[in-house]
Protein backbone atom coordinates (compact mmCIF):
# COMPACT_ATOMS: atom_id res chain seq x y z
CA UNK A 1 0.00 0.00 0.00
CA UNK A 2 1.38 3.37 -0.92
CA UNK A 3 2.27 5.77 1.85
CA UNK A 4 -0.05 8.34 3.36
CA UNK A 5 2.19 11.20 2.20
CA UNK A 6 2.26 9.85 -1.36
CA UNK A 7 -1.52 9.74 -1.40
CA UNK A 8 -1.79 13.39 -0.41
CA UNK A 9 1.16 15.02 -2.14
CA UNK A 10 -0.59 15.85 -5.40
CA UNK A 11 -3.41 17.63 -3.57
CA UNK A 12 -0.93 19.63 -1.48
CA UNK A 13 1.18 20.61 -4.49
CA UNK A 14 -1.13 23.37 -5.72
CA UNK A 15 -3.24 23.67 -2.58
CA UNK A 16 -5.28 26.86 -2.43
CA UNK A 17 -7.29 25.99 0.72
CA UNK A 18 -4.99 25.04 3.60
CA UNK A 19 -6.33 23.07 6.53
CA UNK A 20 -7.94 25.09 9.33
CA UNK A 21 -8.72 22.06 11.50
CA UNK A 22 -5.82 19.68 10.79
CA UNK A 23 -6.94 16.84 13.06
CA UNK A 24 -10.52 16.70 11.75
CA UNK A 25 -9.36 17.17 8.17
CA UNK A 26 -6.92 14.29 8.55
CA UNK A 27 -9.75 12.04 9.77
CA UNK A 28 -11.98 13.01 6.84
CA UNK A 29 -9.13 12.56 4.37
CA UNK A 30 -8.33 9.11 5.73
CA UNK A 31 -12.01 8.17 5.50
CA UNK A 32 -12.07 9.17 1.83
CA UNK A 33 -8.87 7.20 1.23
CA UNK A 34 -10.35 4.15 2.93
CA UNK A 35 -13.37 4.24 0.62
CA UNK A 36 -11.09 4.64 -2.39
CA UNK A 37 -8.97 1.64 -1.40
CA UNK A 38 -11.87 -0.75 -0.80
CA UNK A 39 -12.25 -3.56 -3.34
CA UNK A 40 -14.94 -2.84 -5.88
CA UNK A 41 -17.14 -5.62 -4.49
CA UNK A 42 -17.54 -3.55 -1.32
CA UNK A 43 -19.07 -0.54 -3.09
CA UNK A 44 -22.71 -1.63 -2.57
CA UNK A 45 -21.98 -2.02 1.16
CA UNK A 46 -20.61 1.53 1.21
CA UNK A 47 -23.91 2.76 -0.19
CA UNK A 48 -26.04 0.66 2.16
CA UNK A 49 -24.06 1.94 5.13
CA UNK A 50 -25.10 5.51 4.30
CA UNK A 51 -21.60 6.67 3.46
CA UNK A 52 -22.67 8.57 0.34
CA UNK A 53 -24.64 11.14 2.32
CA UNK A 54 -21.65 11.65 4.60
CA UNK A 55 -19.24 12.04 1.68
CA UNK A 56 -21.62 14.52 0.02
CA UNK A 57 -21.75 16.50 3.27
CA UNK A 58 -17.96 16.65 3.35
CA UNK A 59 -17.97 18.05 -0.20
CA UNK A 60 -20.50 20.69 0.83
CA UNK A 61 -18.86 21.74 4.07
CA UNK A 62 -15.12 21.38 3.39
CA UNK A 63 -12.85 23.43 1.16
CA UNK A 64 -9.55 21.88 2.26
CA UNK A 65 -7.76 20.39 -0.73
CA UNK A 66 -6.25 17.51 1.25
CA UNK A 67 -9.79 16.39 2.17
CA UNK A 68 -11.58 17.04 -1.10
CA UNK A 69 -9.12 14.99 -3.17
CA UNK A 70 -9.44 11.65 -1.33
CA UNK A 71 -13.22 12.05 -0.97
CA UNK A 72 -13.60 12.66 -4.70
CA UNK A 73 -11.45 9.62 -5.52
CA UNK A 74 -13.57 7.51 -3.18
CA UNK A 75 -16.76 8.65 -4.92
CA UNK A 76 -15.24 7.96 -8.34
CA UNK A 77 -14.41 4.41 -7.30
CA UNK A 78 -17.89 3.80 -5.93
CA UNK A 79 -19.39 5.21 -9.14
CA UNK A 80 -17.56 2.82 -11.45
CA UNK A 81 -18.66 -0.29 -9.59
CA UNK A 82 -20.18 -2.79 -11.98
CA UNK A 83 -21.94 -6.01 -11.06
CA UNK A 84 -22.71 -8.78 -13.56
CA UNK A 85 -25.85 -8.05 -15.55
CA UNK A 86 -26.07 -4.35 -14.73
CA UNK A 87 -25.08 -1.57 -17.08
CA UNK A 88 -24.36 1.17 -16.36
CA UNK A 89 -23.34 1.15 -12.70
CA UNK A 90 -26.46 1.27 -10.50
CA UNK A 91 -24.55 3.28 -7.90
CA UNK A 92 -24.02 6.35 -10.07
CA UNK A 93 -27.60 7.45 -9.59
CA UNK A 94 -27.32 6.86 -5.84
CA UNK A 95 -24.38 9.26 -5.73
CA UNK A 96 -26.41 11.97 -7.45
CA UNK A 97 -29.40 11.29 -5.18
CA UNK A 98 -27.10 11.87 -2.20
CA UNK A 99 -26.75 15.51 -3.31
CA UNK A 100 -23.26 15.56 -4.75
CA UNK A 101 -23.99 17.63 -7.87
CA UNK A 102 -24.32 21.12 -6.27
CA UNK A 103 -21.01 20.87 -4.35
CA UNK A 104 -19.31 19.35 -7.40
CA UNK A 105 -20.39 22.27 -9.56
CA UNK A 106 -19.27 24.69 -6.85
CA UNK A 107 -15.86 23.01 -6.61
CA UNK A 108 -15.38 23.34 -10.37
CA UNK A 109 -16.36 27.00 -10.19
CA UNK A 110 -14.13 28.13 -7.31
CA UNK A 111 -11.21 25.71 -6.90
CA UNK A 112 -8.00 26.26 -8.87
CA UNK A 113 -5.99 23.25 -7.70
CA UNK A 114 -5.57 21.10 -10.85
CA UNK A 115 -5.50 17.84 -8.88
CA UNK A 116 -8.86 18.63 -7.26
CA UNK A 117 -10.41 19.82 -10.52
CA UNK A 118 -9.23 16.65 -12.25
CA UNK A 119 -10.95 14.42 -9.70
CA UNK A 120 -14.12 16.54 -9.80
CA UNK A 121 -14.21 16.30 -13.60
CA UNK A 122 -13.55 12.54 -13.42
CA UNK A 123 -16.50 12.12 -11.08
CA UNK A 124 -18.75 14.20 -13.34
CA UNK A 125 -17.63 12.12 -16.32
CA UNK A 126 -18.50 8.91 -14.51
CA UNK A 127 -21.86 10.18 -13.29
CA UNK A 128 -22.71 11.44 -16.80
CA UNK A 129 -22.52 7.89 -18.14
CA UNK A 130 -25.77 6.97 -16.37
CA UNK A 131 -29.00 7.81 -18.24
CA UNK A 132 -30.72 8.25 -14.88
CA UNK A 133 -28.48 11.23 -14.11
CA UNK A 134 -28.99 13.13 -17.37
CA UNK A 135 -31.98 15.20 -16.26
CA UNK A 136 -30.41 16.24 -12.96
CA UNK A 137 -27.13 17.17 -14.63
CA UNK A 138 -28.95 19.23 -17.26
CA UNK A 139 -30.83 21.09 -14.52
CA UNK A 140 -27.70 21.80 -12.47
CA UNK A 141 -25.93 23.52 -15.38
CA UNK A 142 -23.10 21.00 -15.43
CA UNK A 143 -22.45 21.71 -19.12
CA UNK A 144 -21.94 25.41 -18.42
CA UNK A 145 -19.53 24.59 -15.59
CA UNK A 146 -17.46 22.22 -17.73
CA UNK A 147 -17.41 24.70 -20.61
CA UNK A 148 -16.07 27.31 -18.18
CA UNK A 149 -13.27 24.93 -17.15
CA UNK A 150 -12.25 24.52 -20.78
CA UNK A 151 -12.25 28.20 -21.63
CA UNK A 152 -10.51 29.14 -18.37
CA UNK A 153 -7.63 26.69 -18.63
CA UNK A 154 -7.12 26.19 -22.36
CA UNK A 155 -4.34 28.79 -22.24
CA UNK A 156 -2.38 26.77 -19.62
CA UNK A 157 -2.58 23.22 -20.97
CA UNK A 158 0.68 22.08 -19.41
CA UNK A 159 -0.47 22.60 -15.84
CA UNK A 160 -4.13 21.76 -16.43
CA UNK A 161 -3.89 19.02 -19.07
CA UNK A 162 -5.67 16.42 -16.94
CA UNK A 163 -8.41 18.93 -16.06
CA UNK A 164 -8.99 19.66 -19.74
CA UNK A 165 -8.98 15.96 -20.59
CA UNK A 166 -11.60 14.93 -18.06
CA UNK A 167 -13.76 18.02 -18.60
CA UNK A 168 -13.88 16.94 -22.25
CA UNK A 169 -14.65 13.35 -21.25
CA UNK A 170 -17.48 14.59 -19.04
CA UNK A 171 -18.94 16.67 -21.89
CA UNK A 172 -18.64 13.69 -24.22
CA UNK A 173 -20.48 11.40 -21.80
CA UNK A 174 -23.12 14.05 -21.15
CA UNK A 175 -23.79 14.36 -24.88
CA UNK A 176 -24.14 10.58 -25.23
CA UNK A 177 -27.73 9.38 -25.61
CA UNK A 178 -29.25 12.74 -24.68
CA UNK A 179 -30.54 15.16 -27.30
CA UNK A 180 -31.06 17.83 -24.64
CA UNK A 181 -27.53 17.69 -23.27
CA UNK A 182 -26.01 17.30 -26.73
CA UNK A 183 -27.72 20.53 -27.71
CA UNK A 184 -26.60 22.19 -24.48
CA UNK A 185 -23.00 21.33 -25.29
CA UNK A 186 -23.35 22.62 -28.85
CA UNK A 187 -24.90 25.88 -27.65
CA UNK A 188 -22.59 26.41 -24.67
CA UNK A 189 -19.87 28.08 -26.71
CA UNK A 190 -17.50 25.25 -25.84
CA UNK A 191 -17.34 23.72 -29.33
CA UNK A 192 -14.95 26.38 -30.63
CA UNK A 193 -12.74 25.82 -27.59
CA UNK A 194 -12.85 22.05 -28.15
CA UNK A 195 -11.73 22.56 -31.75
CA UNK A 196 -8.84 24.75 -30.59
CA UNK A 197 -7.80 22.16 -28.03
CA UNK A 198 -7.82 19.49 -30.73
CA UNK A 199 -5.65 21.67 -32.94
CA UNK A 200 -3.25 23.27 -30.49
CA UNK A 201 -2.71 21.18 -27.36
CA UNK A 202 0.32 18.89 -27.60
CA UNK A 203 -0.96 16.46 -24.94
CA UNK A 204 -2.26 13.43 -26.80
CA UNK A 205 -4.89 12.44 -24.23
CA UNK A 206 -6.47 15.90 -24.47
CA UNK A 207 -6.64 15.70 -28.27
CA UNK A 208 -8.20 12.23 -28.08
CA UNK A 209 -10.84 13.49 -25.66
CA UNK A 210 -11.51 16.53 -27.86
CA UNK A 211 -11.99 14.37 -30.95
CA UNK A 212 -14.29 12.05 -29.01
CA UNK A 213 -16.37 14.99 -27.79
CA UNK A 214 -16.75 16.48 -31.28
CA UNK A 215 -17.83 13.06 -32.54
CA UNK A 216 -20.51 12.72 -29.87
CA UNK A 217 -21.77 16.29 -30.34
CA UNK A 218 -22.01 15.69 -34.09
CA UNK A 219 -23.83 12.39 -33.67
CA UNK A 220 -27.26 13.89 -34.29
CA UNK A 221 -29.01 17.20 -34.88
CA UNK A 222 -28.42 19.55 -37.78
CA UNK A 223 -27.92 22.45 -35.36
CA UNK A 224 -25.31 20.54 -33.39
CA UNK A 225 -23.46 19.51 -36.53
CA UNK A 226 -23.65 23.07 -37.79
CA UNK A 227 -22.02 24.28 -34.58
CA UNK A 228 -19.13 21.86 -35.14
CA UNK A 229 -18.70 23.04 -38.74
CA UNK A 230 -18.87 26.70 -37.73
CA UNK A 231 -16.08 26.06 -35.23
CA UNK A 232 -13.98 24.36 -37.93
CA UNK A 233 -14.30 21.11 -36.03
CA UNK A 234 -14.55 19.08 -39.23
CA UNK A 235 -11.32 20.56 -40.57
CA UNK A 236 -9.50 19.92 -37.30
CA UNK A 237 -10.68 16.30 -37.29
CA UNK A 238 -9.41 15.92 -40.85
CA UNK A 239 -6.05 17.50 -39.96
CA UNK A 240 -5.65 15.15 -37.00
CA UNK A 241 -6.60 12.17 -39.15
CA UNK A 242 -4.18 13.05 -41.93
CA UNK A 243 -1.27 14.04 -39.68
CA UNK A 244 -1.60 10.99 -37.45
CA UNK A 245 -2.07 8.55 -40.34
CA UNK A 246 1.32 9.55 -41.72
CA UNK A 247 2.89 7.90 -38.71
CA UNK A 248 1.20 4.53 -39.33
CA UNK A 249 3.77 2.25 -40.99
CA UNK A 250 2.91 0.11 -43.98
CA UNK A 251 1.91 -3.25 -42.62
CA UNK A 252 0.06 -1.65 -39.78
CA UNK A 253 0.03 -1.51 -36.04
CA UNK A 254 -2.07 -4.03 -34.20
CA UNK A 255 -4.15 -3.32 -31.13
CA UNK A 256 -2.41 -3.94 -27.85
CA UNK A 257 -5.59 -5.64 -26.66
CA UNK A 258 -8.60 -7.30 -28.25
CA UNK A 259 -10.99 -4.85 -29.92
CA UNK A 260 -13.62 -5.14 -27.21
CA UNK A 261 -11.18 -3.82 -24.63
CA UNK A 262 -10.95 -0.53 -26.51
CA UNK A 263 -14.66 0.20 -26.11
CA UNK A 264 -16.77 1.11 -23.11
CA UNK A 265 -16.67 -1.75 -20.65
CA UNK A 266 -19.66 -4.03 -20.35
CA UNK A 267 -21.27 -4.89 -17.07
CA UNK A 268 -19.50 -8.25 -16.77
CA UNK A 269 -16.03 -6.83 -17.35
CA UNK A 270 -13.85 -5.45 -14.57
CA UNK A 271 -13.60 -1.67 -14.33
CA UNK A 272 -11.32 -0.30 -17.06
CA UNK A 273 -7.70 0.17 -16.19
CA UNK A 274 -5.92 3.37 -16.96
CA UNK A 275 -4.50 3.15 -20.48
CA UNK A 276 -2.40 5.78 -22.13
CA UNK A 277 -4.02 7.40 -25.14
CA UNK A 278 -2.27 6.59 -28.39
CA UNK A 279 -2.37 7.51 -32.05
CA UNK A 280 -4.94 4.80 -32.78
CA UNK A 281 -7.40 6.62 -30.52
CA UNK A 282 -6.90 9.84 -32.47
CA UNK A 283 -7.52 8.03 -35.76
CA UNK A 284 -10.56 6.20 -34.45
CA UNK A 285 -12.37 9.21 -33.03
CA UNK A 286 -11.42 11.52 -35.89
CA UNK A 287 -12.86 9.07 -38.43
CA UNK A 288 -15.92 8.48 -36.27
CA UNK A 289 -16.46 12.22 -35.98
CA UNK A 290 -16.35 12.61 -39.75
CA UNK A 291 -18.82 9.74 -40.15
CA UNK A 292 -21.24 11.48 -37.80
CA UNK A 293 -20.84 14.90 -39.40
CA UNK A 294 -21.43 13.62 -42.96
CA UNK A 295 -25.19 13.81 -42.54
CA UNK A 296 -26.06 16.16 -45.41
CA UNK A 297 -24.84 16.46 -48.99
CA UNK A 298 -23.19 19.78 -48.22
CA UNK A 299 -21.25 18.25 -45.35
CA UNK A 300 -20.45 15.12 -47.35
CA UNK A 301 -19.08 17.05 -50.30
CA UNK A 302 -17.13 19.44 -48.06
CA UNK A 303 -15.41 16.55 -46.29
CA UNK A 304 -15.06 14.62 -49.55
CA UNK A 305 -13.02 17.39 -51.18
CA UNK A 306 -10.42 17.12 -48.42
CA UNK A 307 -7.75 14.48 -47.90
CA UNK A 308 -10.07 12.48 -45.66
CA UNK A 309 -11.12 9.81 -48.17
CA UNK A 310 -7.65 8.88 -49.50
CA UNK A 311 -6.30 8.92 -45.95
CA UNK A 312 -8.97 6.55 -44.67
CA UNK A 313 -8.55 4.25 -47.66
CA UNK A 314 -4.82 4.09 -46.94
CA UNK A 315 -5.55 3.32 -43.29
CA UNK A 316 -7.82 0.47 -44.35
CA UNK A 317 -4.80 -1.01 -46.12
CA UNK A 318 -2.06 -0.27 -43.59
CA UNK A 319 -3.70 -0.31 -40.17
CA UNK A 320 -4.46 -3.42 -38.15
CA UNK A 321 -6.29 -1.74 -35.29
CA UNK A 322 -9.90 -2.97 -35.38
CA UNK A 323 -11.61 0.16 -33.96
CA UNK A 324 -9.75 2.34 -36.49
CA UNK A 325 -10.70 0.06 -39.38
CA UNK A 326 -14.34 0.03 -38.27
CA UNK A 327 -14.44 3.81 -37.92
CA UNK A 328 -12.89 4.31 -41.37
CA UNK A 329 -15.34 1.87 -42.92
CA UNK A 330 -18.30 3.66 -41.36
CA UNK A 331 -16.93 7.03 -42.45
CA UNK A 332 -16.63 5.86 -46.07
CA UNK A 333 -20.18 4.50 -45.92
CA UNK A 334 -21.47 7.74 -44.40
CA UNK A 335 -19.68 9.97 -46.91
CA UNK A 336 -21.07 7.93 -49.83
CA UNK A 337 -24.61 7.56 -48.51
CA UNK A 338 -26.87 9.10 -51.21
CA UNK A 339 -23.91 11.17 -52.44
CA UNK A 340 -22.93 10.44 -56.04
CA UNK A 341 -19.90 12.72 -55.95
CA UNK A 342 -18.27 10.75 -53.16
CA UNK A 343 -19.27 7.37 -54.62
CA UNK A 344 -17.41 8.32 -57.80
CA UNK A 345 -14.49 9.66 -55.79
CA UNK A 346 -14.11 6.49 -53.70
CA UNK A 347 -14.32 4.22 -56.74
CA UNK A 348 -11.88 6.42 -58.65
CA UNK A 349 -9.34 6.10 -55.84
CA UNK A 350 -9.46 2.29 -55.99
CA UNK A 351 -11.72 2.26 -52.95
CA UNK A 352 -13.63 -0.88 -53.91
CA UNK A 353 -10.40 -2.85 -54.19
CA UNK A 354 -9.37 -1.56 -50.77
CA UNK A 355 -12.67 -2.57 -49.18
CA UNK A 356 -12.46 -6.03 -50.72
CA UNK A 357 -8.89 -6.31 -49.45
CA UNK A 358 -10.12 -5.71 -45.90
CA UNK A 359 -12.75 -8.44 -46.28
CA UNK A 360 -10.07 -10.77 -47.58
CA UNK A 361 -7.66 -10.23 -44.67
CA UNK A 362 -9.76 -10.73 -41.52
CA UNK A 363 -6.89 -12.26 -39.54
CA UNK A 364 -5.15 -8.91 -39.19
CA UNK A 365 -8.07 -7.49 -37.19
CA UNK A 366 -9.02 -10.70 -35.36
CA UNK A 367 -12.17 -11.20 -37.49
CA UNK A 368 -13.74 -8.31 -35.58
CA UNK A 369 -17.45 -8.13 -36.39
CA UNK A 370 -17.59 -4.32 -36.26
CA UNK A 371 -14.97 -4.07 -39.02
CA UNK A 372 -16.78 -6.56 -41.25
CA UNK A 373 -20.10 -4.76 -40.75
CA UNK A 374 -18.59 -1.35 -41.53
CA UNK A 375 -16.83 -2.55 -44.68
CA UNK A 376 -19.95 -4.33 -45.95
CA UNK A 377 -22.00 -1.16 -45.47
CA UNK A 378 -19.33 0.88 -47.26
CA UNK A 379 -19.42 -1.50 -50.24
CA UNK A 380 -23.22 -1.47 -50.21
CA UNK A 381 -23.24 2.32 -50.51
CA UNK A 382 -20.46 2.70 -53.08
CA UNK A 383 -22.05 0.24 -55.53
CA UNK A 384 -25.43 1.98 -55.73
CA UNK A 385 -24.16 3.46 -58.98
CA UNK A 386 -24.17 1.58 -62.30
CA UNK A 387 -20.50 2.08 -63.15
CA UNK A 388 -19.35 1.19 -59.63
CA UNK A 389 -21.44 -1.97 -59.50
CA UNK A 390 -20.06 -3.15 -62.83
CA UNK A 391 -16.56 -2.41 -61.56
CA UNK A 392 -17.20 -4.52 -58.47
CA UNK A 393 -18.49 -7.38 -60.63
CA UNK A 394 -15.41 -7.19 -62.86
CA UNK A 395 -13.23 -7.44 -59.74
CA UNK A 396 -15.06 -10.52 -58.49
CA UNK A 397 -16.29 -8.64 -55.46
CA UNK A 398 -19.35 -10.85 -55.17
CA UNK A 399 -17.24 -13.85 -54.11
CA UNK A 400 -16.01 -12.65 -50.67
CA UNK A 401 -19.39 -11.08 -49.90
CA UNK A 402 -21.30 -14.25 -50.73
CA UNK A 403 -18.81 -16.39 -48.82
CA UNK A 404 -19.14 -14.17 -45.77
CA UNK A 405 -22.94 -14.15 -45.94
CA UNK A 406 -23.11 -17.92 -46.33
CA UNK A 407 -20.73 -18.79 -43.48
CA UNK A 408 -20.90 -16.14 -40.76
CA UNK A 409 -22.68 -16.89 -37.50
CA UNK A 410 -22.72 -13.27 -36.34
CA UNK A 411 -26.16 -11.77 -36.93
CA UNK A 412 -24.88 -8.25 -37.50
CA UNK A 413 -22.30 -9.42 -40.02
CA UNK A 414 -24.93 -11.59 -41.71
CA UNK A 415 -27.29 -8.63 -42.00
CA UNK A 416 -24.60 -6.25 -43.30
CA UNK A 417 -23.25 -8.71 -45.85
CA UNK A 418 -26.82 -9.36 -46.95
CA UNK A 419 -27.28 -5.64 -47.54
CA UNK A 420 -24.14 -5.54 -49.68
CA UNK A 421 -25.45 -8.47 -51.74
CA UNK A 422 -28.85 -6.80 -52.06
CA UNK A 423 -27.10 -3.69 -53.38
CA UNK A 424 -25.73 -5.87 -56.19
CA UNK A 425 -29.31 -6.59 -57.30
CA UNK A 426 -30.49 -2.99 -57.34
CA UNK A 427 -33.39 -2.92 -59.81
CA UNK A 428 -35.32 -5.03 -62.28
CA UNK A 429 -34.15 -2.64 -64.99
CA UNK A 430 -30.49 -3.31 -64.19
CA UNK A 431 -31.02 -7.06 -64.29
CA UNK A 432 -32.99 -6.82 -67.55
CA UNK A 433 -30.38 -4.64 -69.26
CA UNK A 434 -27.58 -6.95 -68.13
CA UNK A 435 -29.29 -10.02 -69.54
CA UNK A 436 -30.25 -8.17 -72.75
CA UNK A 437 -26.57 -7.42 -73.33
CA UNK A 438 -25.79 -11.14 -73.08
CA UNK A 439 -23.93 -10.72 -69.81
CA UNK A 440 -24.41 -12.92 -66.76
CA UNK A 441 -26.29 -11.50 -63.81
CA UNK A 442 -23.40 -12.34 -61.55
CA UNK A 443 -24.95 -12.06 -58.11
CA UNK A 444 -27.73 -14.46 -59.10
CA UNK A 445 -25.49 -16.94 -60.90
CA UNK A 446 -23.15 -17.14 -57.90
CA UNK A 447 -25.86 -17.94 -55.35
CA UNK A 448 -27.07 -14.54 -54.19
CA UNK A 449 -30.64 -15.77 -53.80
CA UNK A 450 -29.64 -18.53 -51.39
CA UNK A 451 -27.53 -16.07 -49.39
CA UNK A 452 -30.37 -13.57 -49.05
CA UNK A 453 -32.83 -16.32 -48.16
CA UNK A 454 -30.46 -17.24 -45.34
CA UNK A 455 -30.55 -13.63 -44.15
CA UNK A 456 -34.35 -13.67 -44.26
CA UNK A 457 -34.53 -16.96 -42.37
CA UNK A 458 -31.90 -16.29 -39.71
CA UNK A 459 -32.05 -12.53 -39.10
CA UNK A 460 -35.69 -11.76 -39.84
CA UNK A 461 -37.37 -15.06 -38.94
CA UNK A 462 -39.86 -13.47 -36.54
CA UNK A 463 -40.10 -10.08 -38.26
CA UNK A 464 -41.47 -8.55 -41.41
CA UNK A 465 -38.85 -8.43 -44.12
CA UNK A 466 -37.33 -4.96 -44.56
CA UNK A 467 -38.00 -3.29 -47.90
CA UNK A 468 -34.41 -3.64 -49.14
CA UNK A 469 -34.43 -7.41 -48.60
CA UNK A 470 -37.92 -7.92 -49.97
CA UNK A 471 -37.01 -5.96 -53.10
CA UNK A 472 -33.73 -7.81 -53.67
CA UNK A 473 -35.44 -11.19 -53.29
CA UNK A 474 -38.04 -10.14 -55.87
CA UNK A 475 -35.30 -9.12 -58.31
CA UNK A 476 -33.38 -12.37 -57.89
CA UNK A 477 -36.44 -14.64 -58.01
CA UNK A 478 -37.88 -13.19 -61.19
CA UNK A 479 -37.36 -15.42 -64.23
CA UNK A 480 -36.26 -13.98 -67.59
CA UNK A 481 -39.77 -14.49 -68.95
CA UNK A 482 -41.40 -12.72 -66.01
CA UNK A 483 -38.78 -10.00 -66.22
CA UNK A 484 -39.46 -9.38 -69.92
CA UNK A 485 -43.19 -9.17 -69.29
CA UNK A 486 -42.70 -6.75 -66.42
CA UNK A 487 -40.28 -4.53 -68.30
CA UNK A 488 -42.65 -4.35 -71.27
CA UNK A 489 -44.98 -2.29 -69.10
CA UNK A 490 -42.24 0.11 -67.94
CA UNK A 491 -41.90 3.41 -69.85
CA UNK A 492 -38.73 3.56 -71.95
CA UNK A 493 -36.22 6.21 -70.86
CA UNK A 494 -34.92 8.63 -73.46
CA UNK A 495 -31.24 7.69 -73.69
CA UNK A 496 -30.47 11.00 -75.43
CA UNK A 497 -31.49 12.84 -72.27
CA UNK A 498 -29.37 11.28 -69.53
CA UNK A 499 -30.28 11.82 -65.92
CA UNK A 500 -28.36 14.63 -64.34
CA UNK A 501 -30.06 14.99 -61.00
CA UNK A 502 -27.97 13.26 -58.37
CA UNK A 503 -30.99 11.90 -56.55
CA UNK A 504 -32.22 10.15 -59.69
CA UNK A 505 -28.90 8.86 -60.92
CA UNK A 506 -28.13 6.61 -57.95
CA UNK A 507 -30.12 3.63 -56.71
CA UNK A 508 -31.80 3.41 -53.35
CA UNK A 509 -29.54 2.77 -50.38
CA UNK A 510 -29.99 -0.48 -48.50
CA UNK A 511 -29.43 1.14 -45.09
CA UNK A 512 -30.39 4.38 -43.40
CA UNK A 513 -27.85 6.95 -42.31
CA UNK A 514 -28.49 6.03 -38.67
CA UNK A 515 -26.67 2.76 -39.32
CA UNK A 516 -23.35 4.57 -39.81
CA UNK A 517 -23.65 7.21 -37.08
CA UNK A 518 -22.04 6.10 -33.82
CA UNK A 519 -21.79 7.62 -30.36
CA UNK A 520 -19.86 6.09 -27.50
CA UNK A 521 -19.15 6.54 -23.81
CA UNK A 522 -15.70 7.04 -22.35
CA UNK A 523 -15.15 4.69 -19.39
CA UNK A 524 -13.56 6.18 -16.29
CA UNK A 525 -10.79 4.06 -14.78
CA UNK A 526 -9.75 3.77 -11.12
CA UNK A 527 -7.09 6.16 -9.87
CA UNK A 528 -3.64 5.19 -11.09
CA UNK A 529 -2.29 4.77 -7.55
CA UNK A 530 -5.26 2.68 -6.41
CA UNK A 531 -5.84 0.42 -9.39
CA UNK A 532 -4.20 -2.75 -8.07
CA UNK A 533 -6.01 -2.48 -4.73
CA UNK A 534 -9.27 -1.77 -6.47
CA UNK A 535 -9.12 -4.93 -8.58
CA UNK A 536 -7.50 -7.35 -6.12
CA UNK A 537 -10.71 -9.17 -5.19
CA UNK A 538 -11.84 -9.58 -8.77
CA UNK A 539 -9.09 -12.10 -9.36
CA UNK A 540 -6.90 -9.68 -11.32
CA UNK A 541 -3.22 -9.11 -10.84
CA UNK A 542 -2.09 -5.67 -9.81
Amino acid sequence: MFSHSRRLCRFHLHACSPSIHPLADDVFARFGQSIALLPTTESPHVVRAGCLDFLASILRETTTDAVLGPVLIGLVHVSIYASPGTTPSPLRHEIVKAGTLPPLVHICDVVTNPAILTEAARLLASLAASPLNKTAMAAKHVVRTLAKLLTTYESTPDKYASVLEFALVALSNLAHDSDVLRTQVAQSGAVACISRLLADVPTLSVRVAAAHTLANVGFAGATNQGAVFMAQGDMELIKQLVATAKGVPSGGVASASPPSARCASSANQPPPRLRRANDMDVLQHSARGLANLASTKVNQISIGYSEAIPTMLQLLVDCRDAPVLAACGLAIASLCHQCKVNKVRVAGQNGLAVLLYVLGTPDRFHHDAAVLVAVCLAIASVVTLDANLRLLEDMGGHDPLLALCETTTDLQVLDASGRAIAAMAPTLEYKYNTLQQGKPFVVQDKGGLAALERVATVVYAAKDLPSWLDHALDVLRMTPKQLAATMATVPVHDITNPKSDEGDSVWDEVFTRDAVAVESLVPVAPDDLCTSFYAVERGESG
